[in-house]
């Protein structure tokens, strides 16, 4: 997995962004790609690349940062910067008696600290790469088991990392993948 992170806000160039990383991600890969990249949404919303059916991506954004993943499978990601949404316990806290499962709420109020986005980014991973969106509700499903954050839902795997101290990332895929390479850009 090919990981490309932007600092800056880059929420409306989004489109260009995702053709510029991965005409990199094709180089490195030595895939050959369309003169004309076009990006097109599912039905779902879902993005994918009509003419380049071997190349799966996944974008998201949070504060400042831009972040967007290429993988030869399909994949959904998510970012939370941690530093614009800290403050913010008591929302979170809203949130996550409203929207998780009970288990997902003891473990948030057992564990502090970042676990509310661990199970945030996870969640959001899951529904990209399902391609339903947050509209399927983020109770359908259960990521905490016996106290502990599952790494594998149905037949996928779901995975967070820190990308920076302040920005957590979270993978879901239909195999466990590696982060192979990590691009970083810097915009005005």
């Amino acid at each position: 997995m090919y990981l490309y992170v932007i600092k800056g806000n880059n929420r409306d160039a989004s489109p260009e962004l995702v053709r510029k990383c991965l005409k990199d991600y094709a180089a490195d890969k030595a895939i050959d790609l369309p003169d004309e990249i076009s990006i097109i949404y599912a039905q779902n919303g879902k993005p994918y690349f009509p003419d380049i059916e071997q190349i799966h991506f996944s974008v998201s954004h949070s504060g400042d940062y831009w972040a967007c993943v290429f993988e030869r499978i399909p994949v959904g990601f998510d970012i939370e910067d941690l530093n614009t949404k800290k403050n913010r316990f008591r929302l979170q806290d809203r949130i996550a008696k409203r929207y998780f499962t009970q288990e997902e709420y003891d473990y948030i109020s057992k564990n502090k600290g970042d676990s509310f986005f661990e199970i945030w980014v996870r969640k959001e991973a899951y529904l990209k790469y399902k391609g339903t969106g947050i509209k399927e509700g983020l109770s359908s499903f259960n990521l905490v088991k016996e106290g502990k954050l599952l790494s594998e839902l149905e037949d996928t795997f779901i995975e967070s990392f820190k990308i920076y101290p302040e920005l957590l990332g979270a993978y879901c895929a239909n195999d466990r993948l590696v982060l192979e390479k990590v691009v970083e850009y810097e915009c005005n």
